[in-house]
């Protein structure tokens, strides 16, 4: 009864009162079944989720490892306790964006629920879809897309098309089939999931409205702007509806409309909805929001195109201080508050300090994204042309070729990004 209490708790996310209630179970099957338990294992696994869902990876990995140490000695290897102490262990090193650790966890895991169960199952249909995420998060789109259509042919499979996993599942691939530049496939696969979202919730439910705003991403990269503030305000007015004031529920779509006014090159528009953004945060907590040094970093990239180099300079280094502050020197969006500050020295001509900038923000990159991650080409990408603005030319080839290696690698010969790197190699040898 009382780990039933916990797990209730833990639902209605009353994180002490769950903590107390899961020491108090813990000491009693301790004492009925011994220290040593599977009961108490669980105990240990449940008390990880809930660190887990307080954002404390440490404190969580730390209890999974000693639920998964005490199942191994009682179950076994092949025990699906035993994946899912893997499993939660790989959710906890993915948040902790260290996902060559998650990747092995989440291997682990489907391998032994492929021995238990077999493909058709919905637990190694999670594990697939896990995968895919851990894969798309450093930058390998096309093993993710693999893993998330096994994931979803087998949840079509049990569950049938209209399963809110099965439209989570077609939003996914919309996702990453965006940075593969593959729009028009993006495109169709978050239609089949509103589809199925209008089918099980209606026309106003919040998974709904993140489905609008994706396929607003979709046609502003593809340029379609039109299109894309009418799949915006789409979402802002579920949002309303459903929320009445839509704070922080509406933010998703004024950034989407803000980064395509930035786009267009409406910078005063962009600005607004940018500023729009920080004030809906401001009047939630305050600063000590990453989003707010995520989006601080997004105006300074909009006063920078309109040309307030001071204001892009500002918000640069307030985005920096407040990303480094709660966030870690190896976290890509710190990286790419750096970016900007960069891009801002750039601007300003100052091209040695950009390029210093530059060329410390690789080796972070490289560590929290990996080495092949198209992040990380269009770093090389902009540095080689602050080279080439300072005339180190060769210096610049090498840059622009490094960015060309990685585009190739992921998207292919015949892509936008790398032809625009040959034409930027043609220009320093010209």
């Amino acid at each position: 009864r009382l780990f039933a209490e916990m797990k209730g708790l833990m639902k209605e996310r009353k994180w002490e009162e769950a903590e107390m209630k899961g020491e108090q179970t813990r000491a009693i099957y301790g004492r009925v079944f011994g220290e040593e338990s599977k009961q108490v294992a669980d105990v240990w696994g449940q008390k990880g989720r809930s660190l887990y869902f307080q954002d404390k990876y440490d404190g969580a990995i730390e209890l999974h490892q000693f639920a998964l140490n005490l199942r191994l000695k009682l179950l076994g290897e092949q025990h699906p306790d035993v994946s899912n102490s893997y499993n939660h262990l790989g959710l906890c090193y993915n948040e902790k964006r260290n996902f060559d650790k998650a990747i092995e966890y989440y291997r682990k895991a489907l391998s032994i629920r492929l021995y238990n169960f077999g493909e058709d199952n919905l637990d190694v249909a999670d594990s697939y879809h896990n995968l895919a995420d851990a894969f798309e998060q450093i930058g390998e789109f096309e093993k993710s897309i693999e893993y998330d259509e096994k994931s979803l042919k087998i949840r079509l499979k049990i569950r049938g098309e209209l399963d809110p996993d099965v439209a989570e599942l077609y939003n996914s691939l919309g996702v990453t089939l965006v940075y593969l530049g593959e729009y028009n496939l993006a495109l169709e696969k978050h239609i089949k999931a509103i589809n199925i979202q209008v089918k099980l919730y209606g026309f106003n439910h919040p998974d709904l409205a993140q489905s609008h705003s994706n396929i607003g991403d979709i046609y502003k990269y593809m340029g379609l702007y039109n299109k894309a503030d009418i799949e915006y305000q789409k979402s802002i007015s579920i949002q309303k509806k459903i929320f009445k004031e839509c704070k922080n529920e509406c933010i998703n779509s004024y950034m989407g409309l803000a980064d395509m006014y930035n786009m267009m090159g409406n910078y005063s528009k962009s600005i607004e909805f940018y500023l729009k953004c920080l004030d809906l945060i401001l009047a939630d907590g305050g600063e000590e929001n990453p989003d707010y040094g995520i989006i601080c970093g997004n105006l300074a990239v909009a006063y920078l195109g309109g040309n307030n180099i001071e204001k892009a300079l500002e918000y640069s280094i307030k985005s920096q201080k407040i990303l480094k502050k709660l966030l870690n020197d190896s976290h890509p969006y710190y990286a790419l508050s750096m970016i900007v500050y960069a891009d801002v020295l750039n601007k300003k001509g100052d091209f040695d300090n950009s390029i210093n900038c530059y060329n410390n923000v690789i080796p972070l990159i490289k560590q929290s994204l990996g080495e092949n991650h198209p992040h990380l080409g269009t770093v090389y990408n902009i540095l080689a042309e602050a080279y080439f603005a300072s005339s180190h030319y060769l210096e610049a080839i090498e840059s622009f070729q490094k960015g060309l290696i990685i585009f190739k690698n992921v998207f292919g010969d015949v892509n936008s990004n790398t032809a625009a790197i040959y034409k930027n190699i043609g220009k320093c040898l010209y």
